[in-house]
């Protein structure tokens, strides 16, 4: 896919899998990343944020056909977006004194994300009545959620002193475990259905 782009980076499949939503910096300065959409053979390229922050992080929420993302001014904290691309329409969906990062939604709507809440990064959950419930315990840095399709559990990036390695959290049981080798970099978990 040829985006005609100086970077091009956080891209996501949607639903229907005819579009990528994904990152993109159009000129040297990286503090002016905005979300864009496509069609999958790189056609009918769409900025759909205009924002004075960076915009990240790109997901699809099927449930309100919109793409959640996270934004901040490079230096102080980010929070969590949602954007409409048919009319550009955009809410804000946190607004903390802390960070909110990496978003992903899954059927039902409810939406996973890493915040710092808490002092460490840890993986959040924001269900459709904007309740915040804490998942990971905060044991060094954790990111990057992405539901399993069923949503019974979800996978995530996690680092403990030197080990960078995909997790898994059970939601019913809350149990944790690696699932990549501790002595290999592993990041950014995406399921294959």
């Amino acid at each position: 896919i040829a985006l005609d782009s100086l970077e091009v980076f956080d891209a996501q499949w949607s639903p229907d899998g005819k579009q990528i939503a994904y990152t993109s910096t159009t000129t040297l300065q990286a503090d002016n990343a905005e979300v864009w959409v496509a069609n999958i053979d790189g056609t009918e390229k769409k900025k759909i944020t205009n924002n004075t922050a960076v915009a990240l992080s790109p997901a699809w929420n099927e449930k309100n056909n919109s793409i959640l993302f996270s934004a901040g001014v490079p230096g102080k904290n980010q929070e969590l977006w949602e954007v409409f691309p048919e009319t550009g329409k955009s809410e804000q969906l946190t607004i903390s004194k802390y960070s909110s990062l990496d978003p992903n939604v899954n059927q039902a709507g409810q939406i996973l994300y890493s915040s710092d809440q808490t002092g460490n990064y840890a993986i959040w959950l924001l269900d459709e009545k904007q309740k915040k419930q804490q998942l990971t315990k905060p044991s060094g840095y954790d990111a990057q959620p992405s539901w399993n399709p069923t949503a019974k559990s979800f996978a995530f990036f996690r680092i403990i002193n030197t080990k960078k390695q995909i997790w898994i959290h059970d939601v019913v049981s809350g149990e944790e475990y690696p699932i990549t080798p501790d002595n290999v970099f592993s990041r950014s978990p995406a399921w294959a259905e």
